[in-house]
């Protein structure tokens, strides 16, 4: 009775760990495929912003500053996410070659979930600028 309480409990488990482990990847997919589409669509309004809102002619040398690190913080989250695509593939082939080998232990160091958080503060912070940015376009040099 109790090995085959054991056995089913233990299936349960195996199904749901399997669901869960689903659910992650399908969240970091998620994540990665938001973090490229909000970045690039942050860096395209902020050029149609320019272009059609407030005109070239118009921006200050301190917005233009804080513009380029706004693009900056972009681009570089979105470098650092394709970056991360690589280190998750290549984490994905060490553990696949861990278990190959037997190996107990779990020898990755999370460099894309590192990556991944690098990311997301890249992308806060170029919104933030880019917010900034617009506020000081629109309302003038009364925003600071």
């Amino acid at each position: 009775m109790n090995d085959k309480t054991d056995i089913s409990k233990n299936n349960g488990n195996t199904e749901h760990r399997q669901y869960l482990n689903e659910i992650s990847e399908r969240n970091l997919r998620n994540f990665d495929k938001t973090i490229i589409a909000l970045s690039s669509g942050a860096l395209a309004i902020s050029l149609v912003f320019i272009e059609k809102i407030i005109g070239s002619n118009d921006i200050g040398c301190l917005s233009i500053i804080i513009l380029a690190l706004a693009w900056f913080f972009y681009l570089f989250a979105i470098i650092i996410n394709l970056w991360s695509n690589l280190t998750g593939s290549q984490e994905c082939i060490d553990e696949i070659k861990r278990i190959d080998n037997g190996d107990e232990e779990n020898t990755s160091n999370n460099k894309t979930n590192l990556l991944n958080i690098l990311a997301l503060i890249f992308f806060v912070f170029g919104t933030i600028l880019l917010l900034l940015f617009s506020l000081i376009n629109i309302y003038g040099n009364q925003v600071l």
